[in-house]
Parts: C-alpha cells; sequence; structure tokens
C-alpha cells in the first residue's frame, strides 16, 4: 500500500526515552506507524522483517476480532518488538484495552517507550502497559542505531496478519491494493471518522539503568 511517511535520520540514538503525543486514525483497515527504524535500512523500502521497534499501534478498525475471537480493535494499544531470532523472526508484543472501551483515536493520548540494553518499557498516559525482557529478541535489536519513523498506511502483511482476520489475500501483497482498497472504502466510508495520524509532539531523552 502507499503511506504517508515522515522521518528525520539525523536523529538517530540507540538508547532512551521517546515520548509522542499523537491522536490515533479511525478508520477500517489504517495502521499508524510509530516506530523505530535501523538507521542503516530505509523505511521507504521497508522489509517487514527487518527488526524494528513498534512503539504504540491502534488499528483503525472501531470493530475487529481475529479467528480466536480476540479484539484487536481500535480500543486495543499494541507495542511491539520486532527481531530475527536465528532463521525465524519473531514479534514479541504487549497490549492494553482502553479503559473506557472507546477507540484510541477519540483523543489525544501520550505514548512513551524507554529502551534499555535488557528491556523496552511501553507506556500510555504514564501508565506502564508491557515490559518486553526476552533475551534474544532485545539481542536481535543490537549493532545499530535507530531512528524515528511517523506515518499512516492501510493494509499491510505485519499490520493485519493472515492468520488474524479474514480479509482478501490480494488486499495485502498485491501492486493493485490501493484500487482494491479504495473499492472497498467506497462500499462503507462511515467507519472513516478520522482517517489521519495527528502528531502535537516527539521528545527524545537520555535515559538511566533504573528508570521504569
Amino acid at each position: 500500500m502507499h503511506s504517508a511517511i515522515l522521518y528525520n535520520r539525523n536523529l538517530r540514538f540507540n538508547y532512551g526515552r521517546i515520548e509522542i503525543r499523537a491522536k490515533m486514525p479511525i478508520g477500517d483497515w489504517l495502521f499508524p506507524y510509530l516506530i523505530l527504524y535501523p538507521i542503516n535500512r530505509d523505511f521507504e523500502s521497508i522489509n517487514v522483517f527487518e527488526p524494528h521497534i513498534r512503539m504504540a499501534y491502534v488499528r483503525g478498525n472501531p470493530h475487529l476480532h481475529d479467528y480466536a475471537h480476540q479484539d484487536i480493535g481500535g480500543n486495543m494499544l499494541f507495542g511491539s518488538v520486532f527481531g530475527q531470532i536465528g532463521d525465524d523472526y519473531h514479534e514479541a508484543t504487549v497490549n492494553m484495552p482502553h479503559k473506557s472501551g472507546s477507540h484510541y483515536g477519540d483523543h489525544f493520548h501520550d505514548y512513551t517507550l524507554i529502551r534499555h540494553k535488557d528491556r523496552i518499557i511501553f507506556k500510555v498516559d504514564g501508565v506502564t502497559f508491557g515490559t518486553i525482557k526476552d533475551k534474544k529478541t532485545i539481542e536481535s535489536l543490537k549493532g545499530t542505531e535507530y531512528y524515528i519513523v511517523l506515518g499512516l498506511t492501510a493494509g499491510g502483511i505485519l499490520n493485519f496478519k493472515e492468520e488474524y482476520v479474514n480479509l482478501e489475500k490480494n488486499f495485502l501483497v498485491t501492486p493493485q491494493a490501493p484500487s482494491i482498497f479504495l473499492e472497498n472504502i467506497s462500499i462503507d466510508p462511515s467507519t472513516w471518522k478520522h482517517p489521519k495520524l495527528v502528531i502535537d509532539h516527539v521528545r527524545v531523552y537520555t535515559t538511566h539503568p533504573d528508570e521504569n
């Protein structure tokens, strides 16, 4: 899919605290990018299997469930680390439902990630909603600096996995995906209540090993 992407590769770092105040998009199959990506890789030619950190993401669908009937729609906030362990690719994920059950895109929220050498902490509005400590996953991220990528896309084989949702395969992988997407959206445009990712500010700080 075509994406709107903003990044600055001059701002690069290994460890620290990143704070982003944002209003997430609302609309079927929309997906926000708040990502830390390796400085030696170009995000515009993204390989979804490159090790990277998804600081926070909320699927645009107001209502969406996976095959196990678990809620993965807009009232669920996720963060994840995608790394390579041996010959296998692995995504370690944390999540938290919205306390009121509403879509995270209804209001601005403060998303925070704290990266240490031995763990990665995910927060929303000052509350920790997950920590990834798996040694192999953390090790897969080492060896390079990272830069921040902000953006908005629709679909995507990593964003809406085949084993999670019953979505037409062509929509995920075909070069004609934009046409397929627009045809489907035209059926029910009412889901696009807020079809944009709005960033209020981005702040990056140094940290210390004891910060949680």
